[in-house]
């Protein structure tokens, strides 16, 4: 679950040509607690600001001059890898509001603005990116709990042996060759039967760590298991 808290931090960014509207929307966010609002009149600067930042919010006017919200739409593509766009839309044209959804919009206000249900929408839509966030994180924790040995953060078997299969198959295409060093830590059983394992433990990341500064950065280091 997302807290209170985390969506009254979450940092969101306000897009409109109009100085009045920029103004008025600042001043409805922060009256309901949001902390962290930034503001841009210019739409070329969006992408830009987005990629330093990554915004959880951006509120985004459609009608612009020079550059209107649909193109900044089609700019922000770029710079999501995961084509998720945190945008609220801001129309005063009904007959837009589709568009802006099919362009990857996520939901819209109307102006003139609402004070409900413009917070009511900013809220809704922050609760859902931050969810959205939270799942792609856990995703990417899985997956490297999956491949990674979780005390000393070297590969595990598996991952070891998805490596030793690409070696394998790049030495055979170019007719070089490869090599594998097994070892393991003489008298580890008797530092874990004398010491304790939390001392095991500590040895066995200071091997992990001077075994990955000793080899090349296209090299692998593995823990299959134990002192192995």
């Amino acid at each position: 679950m997302v807290s209170a808290a985390e969506i009254l931090n979450a940092s969101i960014l306000v897009v409109d040509d109009q100085e009045a509207d920029v103004s008025l929307l600042g001043r409805m966010l922060r009256g309901a607690g949001y902390t962290s609002i930034a503001s841009t009149m210019d739409p070329h600067d969006v992408c830009e600001l987005h990629r330093k930042n990554r915004y959880d919010l951006i509120l985004l006017d459609l009608q612009m001059p020079g550059m209107d919200g649909f193109q900044v739409m089609e700019g922000l593509k770029d710079t999501e890898k995961d084509a998720y766009l945190p945008v609220l839309v801001i129309t005063a044209q009904p007959g837009h509001k589709l568009r802006a959804l099919q362009a990857g919009a996520k939901d819209f206000i109307s102006k003139p603005f609402d004070l409900a249900e413009v917070l009511m929408r900013v809220h809704n839509m922050l609760e859902v990116r931050l969810l959205h966030e939270a799942a792609c994180n856990h995703g990417k924790i899985l997956e490297s709990l999956a491949l990674k040995d979780s005390l000393t953060g070297l590969a595990n078997r598996r991952l070891l042996a998805d490596r030793m299969s690409m070696a394998l198959a790049h030495a055979r295409r170019n007719k070089s060759t490869m090599a594998v060093v097994y070892l393991d830590l003489d008298g580890f059983k008797q530092i874990n039967n004398t010491l304790g394992h939390g001392a095991g433990d500590v040895l066995l990341k200071m091997v992990a760590g001077r075994l990955v500064a000793t080899v090349r950065e296209e090299d692998t280091v593995a823990r299959l298991g134990g002192d192995e």
